[in-house]
């Protein structure tokens, strides 16, 4: 793997897409909530220097003046780019999740075990652990998750909740969903609930 700052040593080839401002953006909150993936992730590049894969992380590392992380692939045409950009699966949540982990962020350990005791969703339990409520924080938690910055706030009141759920398994299937913790949630605000 080669580095460089001369950002001007690559190019772009034609056709390829176009560099979306908003996956740059994100590549950059990222990086400044300390996930560094650039080492990880090199820019791919023909013999030319014509940037086969990688445009928004090259983006991205020159918008902070860091150092781009490159490997050159010989003999890569404009059909091969398409054929290659058509087979990259969209990462799943427990891709994410899995990425976190392993990289040692302690946020994402403690929702994995959390999801795996109380089989919730991902969206449930980051919710619940970050918010302290089952429907808190709306769509932004997903995204918060996806972006590297979920962190948890309410570990202990979401345990407490769950344990509640839990009490109620042998009489449904239920007690892992949004609308039933809600229920639960609601219970445990009212005085005369014990």
């Amino acid at each position: 793997m080669l580095t460089t700052k001369n950002y001007k040593l690559f190019k772009f080839i034609n056709g390829n897409r176009a560099v979306s401002k908003k996956k740059v953006d994100n590549i950059v909150k990222s990086y400044k909530s300390g996930i560094d993936l650039f080492p990880f992730c090199p820019v791919l590049v023909n013999e030319d220097n014509y940037v086969i894969d990688g445009q928004h992380r090259f983006e991205a590392a020159k918008e902070l003046g860091l150092q781009i992380y490159y490997m050159v692939v010989p003999d890569f045409t404009l059909s091969q780019i398409a054929e290659m950009n058509s087979n990259t699966d969209k990462w799943s949540i427990n891709d994410f999740l899995n990425c976190y982990v392993e990289i040692g962020n302690k946020d994402y350990v403690i929702l994995k075990d959390f999801k795996e005791k109380y089989k919730t969703s991902y969206s449930v339990g980051a919710s619940m652990l970050e918010y302290g409520t089952a429907n808190g924080g709306g769509g932004n938690v997903m995204e918060r998750f996806k972006n590297g910055r979920f962190m948890v706030k309410h570990l202990a009141k979401a345990i407490e909740v769950m344990d509640r759920c839990e009490d109620y398994k042998n009489l449904t299937n239920q007690t892992n969903t949004r609308i039933f913790i809600r229920s639960i949630q609601t219970l445990l605000a009212c005085s005369h609930y014990k």
